[in-house]
């Protein structure tokens, strides 16, 4: 991260003579690398989860929410050279699977009947029996064309009509990739009400319970660590609320905004201080809640979200995407673009105009540092977008080994994306890809 690129940033986008920076997907060697949907996935690019499983670098896309519509799995790899077809494209495609609002992937798993997994995925629940019961349903893609469906339990209540959403351990800051927690990450989920987690490699959970219980509890959730310690975050967006709960699901504290705050979650280093950060969408913004707040939460109380706030981050125009708000919000991740160890937030804003294109969307970028960490440092979009493309629905990073690769969704356009270049790199650091 470099604070000397502030805003002038903003203004450089549309002026830079390199071939990359309005992000090309079409010409040879693309800044941008789509990947190939595959025919079984429908609304292809709706869902995004990443994660690392020893040198693999492996991607999930999932299909548009609330239907048995799919996702698939790529290997993007190190460096630059992505296979641009899915391994593993049978994700969630029958026997009554739901696709969620979000995804999650777990590098290592405790699975029903079938012991310790690797690279397990959970895109979306269901009945995952003749008996009818109601379990997540996901598959561990351990080698090519040999993929286990597991199933694990839900509480009680529940039916798949609620907006279930998902999230594991973030992990794309470079510390954390070796940590020995790294290969027994925790898993959280909310939907219709209720939230609950799975706790390291474990096939029970743990119900998560918030008083008042708001209808929309569990609407967003993310998991934060920082020395070891894990805190999950579940939101209430109709009371601008977002609670926090340590590894036991004990309600350790919350914060606190107006109506709205919470919609979306996210989590990250974005200080290098070692804790995660949360980062919060609302009607007025995206907060950035300091990690030591996170951490130092407890008696169960709200707090005002923005007494320990880093930032917030607003929509913002450039000469090539305008239309804000522009859905600013929709998604959000935090991960290391330059590999020094601390983090950028991204915002994805796919109601954005891009060059005259209505709804093409975009992913806007924050450094989050400086004495204005509000400034915008760069807009991402592609140089193909067409009107309703809406990239930036969802997004997440790939962990690489020297940075973190940004992926971004445009269900629209049945598409998901690789973007390689970025003006945070430093020279040594761009590829062929970014000449």
């Amino acid at each position: 991260m470099r604070g000397w690129m502030g805003a002038a940033l903003g203004l450089a986008i549309a002026a830079s003579a390199c071939s990359w920076s309005r992000f090309g997907d079409v010409e040879s060697n693309a800044s941008v690398v789509v990947l190939t949907r595959p025919g079984s996935v429908k609304g292809f690019g709706s869902a995004l989860a990443a994660l690392a499983d020893g040198d693999r670098v492996l991607v999930l896309v999932a299909g548009a929410p609330g239907g048995a519509n799919g996702a698939a799995v790529f290997s993007v790899g190190q460096g630059e050279q992505a296979n641009t077809n899915a391994f593993d494209f049978g994700q969630c495609t029958g026997g009554g699977c739901v696709v969620g609002r979000s995804a999650a992937g777990l590098a290592r798993a405790q699975t029903v009947g079938s012991g310790l997994r690797q690279a397990c995925w959970f895109p979306g629940w269901g009945p995952a029996d003749s008996g009818g019961e109601l379990s997540l349903i996901g598959g561990c893609t351990e080698a090519q064309q040999n993929r286990l469906v597991t199933a694990l339990a839900v509480p009680a209540g529940l039916t798949t009509a609620g907006p279930l959403r998902l999230a594991s351990d973030a992990v794309t800051i470079g510390a954390q990739k070796s940590e020995p927690a790294y290969q027994s990450a925790a898993l959280v989920a909310g939907s219709g009400g209720k939230a609950w987690l799975y706790p390291p490699l474990s096939t029970g959970f743990v119900e998560l319970v918030a008083a008042p219980a708001a209808g929309d509890f569990g609407d967003a959730v993310a998991v934060l660590r920082a020395g070891g310690q894990r805190r999950f975050a579940v939101s209430a967006p109709a009371g601008g609320q977002v609670f926090l709960f340590d590894a036991s699901g004990t309600l350790m504290g919350c914060f606190s905004a107006a109506p709205g705050f919470g919609r979306t979650l996210a989590a990250g280093d974005v200080d290098g201080d070692g804790a995660d950060e949360l980062v919060v969408a609302g009607d007025a913004g995206v907060l950035v809640v300091s990690g030591a707040a996170v951490q130092a939460a407890s008696g169960g109380s709200c707090t005002p979200a923005a007494d320990s706030a880093l930032a917030t981050l607003s929509c913002r125009e450039t000469a090539d995407v305008s239309a804000c708000p522009g859905r600013f919000g929709e998604s959000i991740a935090v991960g290391d673009i330059d590999g020094d160890g601390d983090g950028e937030v991204v915002v994805g804003a796919p109601g954005m105009t891009v060059r005259g294109e209505a709804n093409g969307g975009a992913v806007l970028v924050f450094d989050v540092e400086g004495d204005h960490p509000d400034f915008l440092t760069e807009a991402r979009f592609v140089a193909s977008a067409s009107s309703g493309d809406r990239l930036g629905e969802a997004v997440v990073f790939a962990p690489q080994s020297s940075r973190d690769l940004l992926v971004a969704g445009a269900p629209g356009a049945a598409k998901a994306m690789l973007f390689y270049c970025s003006k945070l790199l430093r020279a040594d650091q761009r590829g062929s890809r970014c000449r």
